[in-house]
């Protein structure tokens, strides 16, 4: 749990100093797999990112949509388990 809290805050942090949606997009990708996502989609600014998944799914998986303001959508996916309460 305080591993995660420590992502979590590196992620802000990078969140916070991004001066391009690019910036942005960039952060969540670094920090997705140590999060336990093995996928992630997002709308940014009307542009379209997602993670490759190195390893196809093959058993049950978890799904987590996000609304965010102005019009970003994230989407993402975990097959490691079940969801995880978010430590935050």
């Amino acid at each position: 749990m305080l591993r995660d809290h420590v992502q979590l805050e590196r992620l802000e942090r990078s969140l916070r100093s991004a001066s391009t949606v690019g910036q942005c997009w960039g952060a969540v990708e670094s920090c997705a797999s140590s999060l336990g996502y093995s996928e992630v989609n997002a709308r940014l600014a009307g542009i379209s990112y997602t993670t490759i998944s190195l390893a196809p799914r093959t058993g049950p998986y978890w799904q987590m949509r996000l609304n965010l303001p102005e019009a970003i959508t994230s989407t993402s996916r975990s097959a490691t388990g079940p969801p995880r309460t978010p430590s935050f």
